[in-house]
């Protein structure tokens, strides 16, 4: 098959460690002929497989319709994936809960991808001195801040319409350490893994270790919302927390850690994942999309 893969225009395809170039690296040795593609400005090429991989929470305009003459599109029809599309933990500023809370943006990963394309100075100002910021106009994070209650929450975060404010709901094992879950999928291929640390907000770097589940533990909760969104590919971020799931992001272009994609687990992992284009081989071959 020839593959497409769309990526915004300003996109450094050198430096974004995506999950999408080493599931390429699979098809290529597969026999498929992939392509990337930056923007819209001119015609795009012909292909069997278009995936729309445009690292923004909502996909322009021009996008979605330059998507629309492929026969197969993957994630065609994941337009928008900011935190009121599908948070069900939501606070407010007159609710009355009691729990801690964590302060995010609405837009996805922080609203990091969305900087990186404005760029502009204040932006790099910000960057080095963020003690600079009033909470009233921030509109990017590289932290989410947690708070002990709704009311220690600074006055400028309600006022701000580019965060969002949902309750702090964690999964805890027995040594008090921090999990948080990752359920990564394409078409009908998927991987389940635990991150662990001791800081109650996970990231790559202070993560102590990975656990691998099974795709059969993945809550059926989760897996409607993955079918109402229409989501072909991508990553869900979640705990178990006194059982019931807590879905806190969703990703249509998940990245790799570098520490990671090395590792026989993970490697085995990519390939199973690429094995899922044979879904879309199948509607190729039957001709439905």
């Amino acid at each position: 098959m020839k593959i497409a893969i769309l990526h915004h225009k300003h996109t450094d395809l050198e430096k974004t460690p995506c999950l999408i170039n080493y599931l390429a690296q699979n098809w290529i040795e597969q026999g498929h002929n992939v392509i990337h593609i930056k923007g819209v400005d001119s015609p795009l090429p012909a292909a069997d497989v278009l995936i729309l991989h445009v690292n923004l929470t909502v996909v322009p305009q021009e996008y979605i319709q330059a998507a629309e003459r492929y026969p197969v599109v993957i994630n065609r029809n994941v337009i928008d994936i900011s935190k009121p599309a599908f948070s069900q933990i939501m606070v407010k500023q007159d609710d009355h809960y009691s729990g801690p809370v964590i302060v995010k943006t609405r837009n996805n990963y922080g609203g990091v991808p969305e900087r990186r394309i404005r760029n502009s100075i204040i932006d790099k100002v910000y960057q080095q001195f963020e003690w600079l910021r009033l909470w009233q106009h921030v509109e990017w994070l590289i932290e989410y801040p947690v708070f002990k209650s709704v009311e220690k929450i600074p006055q400028g975060v309600w006022q701000n319409e580019h965060l969002f404010v949902e309750k702090f709901l964690p999964e805890r094992d027995n040594n008090g350490n921090y999990r948080i879950r990752e359920w990564v999928f394409f078409g009908d291929r998927e991987v389940h893994f635990i991150n662990i640390s001791h800081e109650p907000v996970i990231k790559s770097m202070n993560k102590i270790r990975v656990e691998y589940s099974t795709p059969d533990e993945i809550p059926h909760e989760l897996r409607r919302i993955r079918a109402a969104m229409g989501i072909d590919y991508g990553k869900f971020d979640f705990s178990v927390h006194h059982g019931s799931p807590v879905l806190f992001d969703i990703n249509k272009t998940p990245g790799i850690s570098s520490n990671s994609k090395n590792s026989t687990r993970a490697v085995e992992s990519i390939r199973q994942l690429s094995n899922g284009l044979e879904l879309y081989a199948q509607q190729i071959k039957t001709g439905c999309q």
